[in-house]
């Protein structure tokens, strides 16, 4: 949605830099259609419907530039909300990150636990066997004697 967003904006920002060159173009035209009608006396009907007809174009563009402007502040609040959400969602990532950490070290705490508790019984069953095999050795010794 983001990409939609940035595409749209950029379409947005070409539609304004073409209506901008579209409007100096207009411009440059009146301008010339001017100089023509203080020169030539002959012709100012027609340089006079020339200009208006130009003057109604550079107010058509001007329109055009206003609602792309208003287009390109509507995408850009649209980003901004999309950041904002996307900080919000990377927050919450992170704080379940912080979690499954704390979780994590807590079963390795037990773990180790748990091993030195197995370590404890082998060796209690190795004292265990040792004194199993003399208790044998000693009941062999009176079983022969």
């Amino acid at each position: 949605e983001v990409r939609r967003l940035a595409d749209s904006s950029a379409a947005a920002a070409e539609d304004v830099a073409k209506t901008v060159q579209h409007i100096r173009s207009q411009v440059r035209d009146v301008t010339q259609t001017m100089q023509l009608g203080s020169s030539k006396v002959q012709g100012i009907e027609s340089v006079a419907e020339a200009a208006a007809r130009a003057l109604e174009e550079i107010s058509v563009a001007v329109e055009e530039v206003h609602n792309a402007a208003e287009e390109v502040a509507r995408q850009a609040l649209g980003n901004r909300q999309i950041v904002e959400q996307l900080g919000e969602r990377t927050q919450e990532v992170s704080r379940a990150a912080a979690e499954h950490a704390s979780a994590s070290e807590e079963v390795t705490a037990a773990a180790e636990e748990q091993s030195a508790s197995t370590e404890e019984m082998a060796a209690a069953a190795g004292d265990l066997l040792q004194g199993a095999t003399r208790l044998t050795a000693v009941m062999q010794e009176f079983k022969t004697t």
